[in-house]
């Protein structure tokens, strides 16, 4: 079987789709030695030369203007290349109808936000736009959780058995860190970020997005800070303590010291980041998975998170679960909960680790070579 995939993610910026799309490739070509593979790219993209190191794949360069990658032109190449499957690793695939091509069209849809969640109105349109066609037009669709996958079949009203759920998964550099490794890396972070304490609680969220919640699990800390509550800090990334700055003084908290930003960390920190917090915290109310979720049990690191959306899918009994995400006071009581019982902070470290080692790239690697094995053999019968 001969399979295309579209590279353009792979070389883009990091964030948690970029780093689904990069640690499932390098699984699928460390696991895969029956299959062919295509990867391509646009002329800008510069992708490391490692996808080539392995003699089942090639790496083309379409040298076109980026609209034409949506059209049907796109699929004469993948056509005329003898292209089995083409899988796009995030939501966008040529608007080809069956009838004008021989390659089977697969993408992986990571969440519907653009949905419920409003940005610019003509960003929310093109994307609604571009996802409702992508998945009418696909032969089959790849969800990262169940919860999506229920989703996608009333949003979109398409069929179940369209629909394969592959889950998205935690890279192998998430883990836990001990001792003296521990410590040096605790003392790098805080130094670095200008974190005043090793004792935080981590939110390892998506910046100011509506569905991050973030305001809600800032309410919470001004209730801990009523409360006295050992004056932890809350360290949130993706965002810049002064572009909060107006909701911190109206909520009587101070900037640097109750709750600190990041605007951005560098990936190679992510571990420690996660592994010195005391807690994580994903106050989301909706996700196509929510990676922080695995990552953070992946580090060791407890977790408190949303009853709702993805949350408690990918959770299992491995986290502490917060019913109604909007309240700031139910974040607070589980948040006092977790750091005054050690046992169960022990008990949840225990049950994450566990629970993390459902989501590694090798098991979403093997479950997405077996489903483009599926999807094929239903085409030819």
């Amino acid at each position: 079987m001969l399979i295309g995939i579209d590279g353009r993610i792979l070389a883009g910026k990091g964030d948690g789709i970029r780093r689904y799309a990069t640690s499932l490739v390098k699984h699928i070509l460390k696991i895969d030695r029956e299959n062919e593979y295509i990867i391509y790219l646009s002329k800008d993209c510069h992708l490391s030369e490692k996808y080539i190191e392995h003699d089942n794949c090639q790496l083309k360069v379409i040298d076109v203007p980026s609209i034409l990658w949506k059209t049907p032109l796109f699929t004469r190449v993948l056509d005329r290349d003898a292209v089995e499957i083409f899988h796009s690793l995030a939501y966008v695939l040529p608007l080809a109808p069956k009838a004008m091509r021989k390659t089977l069209l697969v993408a992986t849809f990571h969440g519907l936000h653009s949905e419920y969640f409003l940005t610019s109105y003509y960003e929310t349109i093109y994307w609604i736009l571009t996802y409702r066609s992508s998945a009418k037009i696909a032969d089959a669709i790849f969800s990262v959780s169940q919860s999506l996958k229920e989703e996608i079949c009333k949003k979109y009203d398409i069929s179940s058995d369209k629909i394969y759920v592959t889950y998205s998964g935690v890279a192998e550099n998430f883990k836990p860190l001990k001792g003296d490794e521990k410590a040096i890396y605790c003392k790098h972070i805080i130094q670095k970020y200008g974190i005043p304490t090793e004792n935080y609680v981590l939110y390892p969220g998506g910046g100011l997005s509506p569905n991050k919640n973030l305001i809600t699990v800032i309410k919470a800390w001004k209730v801990l800070k009523k409360k006295d509550f050992r004056n932890i800090p809350l360290v949130i990334t993706r965002v810049n303590t002064n572009s909060i700055s107006s909701i911190l003084k109206s909520l009587d908290l101070v900037g640097g010291k109750d709750v600190i930003g990041i605007r951005w960390v560098d990936e190679k920190d992510l571990t420690p980041l996660y592994s010195c917090a005391l807690v994580s915290v994903y106050p989301s109310v909706y996700e196509g998975f929510g990676s922080p979720v695995v990552e953070a049990m992946a580090c060791g690191t407890p977790v408190i998170t949303s009853n709702i959306s993805a949350m408690p899918e990918i959770a299992g009994d491995a986290a502490l679960l917060v019913n109604n995400p909007y309240d700031p006071y139910e974040w607070a009581e589980k948040i006092i909960t977790l750091l005054d019982n050690e046992d169960l902070r022990e008990e949840l470290i225990k049950r994450g680790l566990t629970r993390a080692k459902n989501f590694t790239f090798d098991k979403i690697a093997k479950r997405t070579i077996d489903a483009y094995k599926e999807i094929l053999k239903k085409e030819v019968h």
